[in-house]
């Protein structure tokens, strides 16, 4: 069982929506690597008029090519 497998039975349990993006997926069904689309879609899923809170994960493993995005992101935008 891995680290996402237990995230993934977590939200089940919890009933939250989630998608999970490992290295499975093809490069199609990838995560778009603009940041702007990114922030973006984070703020779509709040709504105006919603009363519970919104909180949006985004978890990174180092050493891969996601983690060296996110890192050259947090970069440019800092």
């Amino acid at each position: 069982m891995t680290f996402l497998d237990v995230l993934e039975a977590m939200c089940e349990h919890q009933n939250y929506d989630y998608i999970i993006f490992d290295g499975n997926k093809n490069f199609e069904a990838r995560i778009d690597t603009n940041p702007m689309i990114d922030i973006q879609a984070q703020d779509r899923a709040y709504c105006i008029g919603q009363t519970k809170l919104v909180v949006v994960y985004r978890f990174i493993v180092r050493n891969t090519i996601d983690g060296h995005i996110s890192r050259e992101e947090s970069i440019r935008f800092d």
